[in-house]
């Protein structure tokens, strides 16, 4: 995702893209986490590399298509700490920001033309695995209105309804999948 020549080549050998979901991430549990000023700024180029130019390389690459057949889904994968910041998550809340603003902003040069572009947010960084909550604490748990994890199926129900005829009135917009997380 981070090198256009190489997205370019691997969607060339599809006949056409009608749905495109932008779907990348970085386990922010492998980095340690530091106040944003105690930081060392030569690990942000992971993050900025796969959540900005990913999405913008995907994007960039299967829109005129899209423009040409008048129809088209962008959906962008984000997260929670992009909408309202997590402590010590400053590089990947900024990068994960990006895909919003993104698909924010080619949706009002691409809606005319049948292709809605929307991001979903996750509240997924408390824990790599949402499957399996094993390794999370009670407090964290506790912070979700609805009182499990989310699952791949929430997330999933999501994308099918705004790549539909369904959410085609949807553009522009970020859906927050969080179990109320956040509701602001």
């Amino acid at each position: 995702m981070t090198d256009l020549e190489a997205v370019t080549e691997t969607f060339a050998r599809v006949r056409r893209i009608d749905i495109l979901v932008n779907n990348a991430g970085i386990p922010v549990t492998g980095f340690a986490l530091k106040n944003f000023v105690d930081d060392d700024p030569s690990t942000w180029k992971s993050f900025v590399d796969l959540n900005v130019y990913g999405p913008m390389n995907c994007t960039y690459v299967v829109l005129s298509g899209m423009i040409e057949r008048e129809w088209g889904r962008i959906v962008t994968i984000s997260s929670e700490s992009a909408r309202a910041g997590d402590r010590k998550l400053g590089a990947y809340a900024a990068s994960k920001g990006a895909g919003p603003a993104l698909m924010r902003a080619v949706a009002k040069e691409v809606g005319r033309h049948g292709i809605t572009c929307n991001s979903l947010s996750l509240a997924t960084q408390r824990n790599a695995s949402l499957e399996d909550a094993t390794d999370m604490t009670l407090g964290q748990l506790n912070a979700y209105m609805v009182p499990r994890l989310g699952r791949a199926s929430d997330v999933a129900a999501a994308i099918v309804w705004l790549t539909s005829d369904d959410g085609a009135w949807v553009t522009g917009q970020t859906i927050p999948i969080n179990g109320g997380y956040q509701t602001s």
